[in-house]
């Protein structure tokens, strides 16, 4: 029999909600051999979906990549019974924007009602195209919060060892670090949150709202939080301590800023390709942590090894962490189960992704709750029972859930993030950070089959983890002697490094294959020459679109993209950039100091 990946309910996890009501009845279809595609949610948007092509980096492939796709619709739709109704490239803010991610669409459907079963045949019709990398149905999101009614204490901030790790720190050195909350949106006149919102030069709040935006509409700025969760979410990471006003969020006492990016409505319903949107707007606006206190559940008829996904993939790229619940349906994940005769393996997204952090909940005992997803792909777990933390309209309640649970290791990682890097720009990157994580977790008594961490994240730890790391590494700077140096981890980033007292000289350095004024006719790769030799640790590379003013830095490039010649570094990605604008370079010593800067002004796309 053909297997069918049955639908699955996507929703805030910040309660416990069994998802698997229809599971028998999917597995009653017939099983299909090896599907490539993502797993089909429980509710999606009717006829939407999002298909990625194969890129090629040739001049004008953007333009006939699209018109092939609108071909490969028309077939689709005529196999299924359907009109097309719009065939568009997703509009990714502003910046730059790598060529994998750029060659994702929003294919609509209209004139057919689409079951089950269809969507599976409409996802697969795709794939069978020979320039279709991957298909996934548009899934909406439905948000069920839980408040508590009795009032409790922050206890979980002993629990992590909050305050001895704020105790640690040295107030003087303090680097901002702008946490996005992906969530119902925030409150922004709170009393307890309005000194620790991002704002721009005229005061005004940095935030987007996705909702009902789909693939192509502007975002907003009405961030306002409609239903409470993001409030809270908010509140647990940065609630201003000392002020007087209700408690004090895990990175109070450091220097951390709220990104509001509302993805989903009044009554927690949004869709992924919204949430898609909102992760590329936080990191093209400078995003160091992005917190997701949401995920859906997927069944597999393998076990997967392996869960990328190109947006993901990019953030962790470029050095942004994305924390994520791991889900409160109870369920162990990447374990065989028996269902209707099949076996199947649950994971849920995105914290199954390879990129992401996963954060499983604890009770106020340390035990693992009983809500909390278990098993492969769950990273770490922190306090996530009755939570007490900010809502809507100046209030405050608890809260229970592994979305509980998230930001308060999101707001642990952005207190060491503050304390510890060199300047504005400098992170950690995840196949440095996810081990330390691990490491940093205190009271061993949770199954690492259960939760691989074994424990509960200790702050403390973490800082002095993260500390050490920083003592004993140096970088090794780009050079050109015969032997090259060994590889060092990429790690990019996306706000372009600040001015030093004096702004670095724009000699010597410069672009190769590029020339002033020069418009852009396809994905370019950035190639330098001529930094400051045997000083030189990392260049950062940001592209400053007309009218904006901040430089948003999308890559850097070490010792590890030296090219053969010793003599030029190139990116490993090709990139798209959007706008009139200037390209950036600036070349770093061990220090953070600026050594030297390269700029060209070019017409992209």
């Amino acid at each position: 029999m053909r297997f069918l990946k049955w639908w699955i309910r996507l929703r805030l996890t910040s309660v416990y909600i069994p998802l698997f009501v229809l599971l028998l009845s999917a597995l009653a279809c017939h099983r299909r051999e090896k599907p490539s595609h993502a797993g089909i949610p429980l509710a999606v948007k009717p006829g939407s979906f999002k298909v990625s092509m194969k890129f090629h980096e040739e001049e004008g492939s953007a333009a006939k990549q699209a018109e092939l796709l609108k071909v490969y619709a028309e077939q689709v739709a005529q196999a299924m019974g359907c009109h097309v109704a719009a065939v568009e490239a997703m509009a990714w803010e502003n910046s730059a924007v790598s060529q994998r991610l750029a060659s994702r669409y929003h294919v609509t459907f209209v004139d057919c009602a689409l079951d089950r079963e269809q969507v599976d045949e409409v996802a697969t019709l795709f794939e069978e195209k020979e320039q279709v990398a991957n298909v996934e149905a548009d899934a909406l999101m439905m948000m069920a919060s839980d408040n508590d009614p009795l009032r409790g204490q922050e206890y979980y901030l002993d629990r992590v060892s909050r305050d001895a790790a704020c105790e640690a720190l040295d107030k003087s050195k303090l680097k901002e670090v702008i946490v996005a909350v992906l969530d119902s949106g925030v409150d922004s006149a709170h009393p307890d949150l309005k000194a620790n919102l991002l704002r721009d030069r005229e005061g005004r709040v940095v935030g987007a709202n996705f909702v009902n935006k789909g693939a192509r509409g502007a975002a907003d700025q009405d961030f306002a939080d409609y239903n409470g969760h993001g409030t809270h979410v908010a509140g647990l990471i940065a609630a201003t301590g000392n002020n007087g006003e209700g408690g004090v969020g895990v990175a109070s006492c450091a220097s951390i800023k709220i990104m509001p990016v509302r993805v989903l409505d009044e009554k927690g319903s949004g869709n992924s390709l919204e949430i898609e949107r909102g992760i590329q707007w936080a990191l093209a606006h400078g995003a160091d942590i992005i917190n997701i206190s949401l995920g859906t559940v997927v069944a597999f008829p393998e076990r997967q090894d392996h869960h990328h996904h190109p947006l993901y993939d990019e953030a962790a790229a470029r050095g942004v962490i994305i924390f994520a619940a791991a889900g409160n349906d109870g369920q162990s994940l990447g374990v065989a189960e028996t269902r209707g005769g099949f076996s199947v393996y649950f994971y849920n997204y995105p914290a199954s992704y390879d990129s992401v952090i996963a954060v499983g909940a604890t009770t106020q005992q340390g035990n693992l709750a009983a809500f909390s997803n278990r098993g492969q792909s769950i990273d770490i777990a922190v306090p996530g029972a009755a939570l007490l933390s900010t809502l809507p309209g100046g209030r405050y309640g608890l809260m229970s859930g592994t979305s509980m649970a998230t930001p308060v290791a999101a707001g642990l990682y952005a207190l060491v993030l503050s304390a510890t890097r060199v300047n504005d720009t400098e992170r950690l990157p995840i196949e440095k950070l996810g081990p330390l994580l691990k490491r940093a977790c205190a009271q061993q008594n949770i199954d690492a089959r259960d939760i691989e961490s074994g424990g509960v994240l200790d702050g403390k730890i973490l800082l002095t983890l993260v500390r050490e790391l920083g003592d004993g590494e140096a970088e090794t700077p780009i050079q050109t002697e015969k032997d090259r140096p060994a590889p060092l981890d990429r790690q990019a980033e996306t706000k372009a490094p600040e001015p030093q007292r004096s702004e670095p000289p724009l000699t010597g350095m410069r672009f190769l294959g590029l020339t002033d004024g020069q418009s852009l006719r396809g994905p370019i790769r950035i190639a330098l020459k001529g930094w400051p030799e045997g000083k030189t640790v990392r260049i950062y590379v940001g592209w400053i679109p007309r009218p904006m003013y901040n430089n948003v830095a999308f890559t850097s490039l070490n010792a590890s993209h030296l090219a053969p010649d010793h003599a030029q570094v190139v990116s490993a990605d090709a990139y798209y950039l959007f706008g009139e604008g200037v390209l950036v370079a600036t070349a770093f010593d061990a220090k953070g100091q600026a050594l030297q800067s390269a700029q060209i002004s070019l017409k992209g796309f």
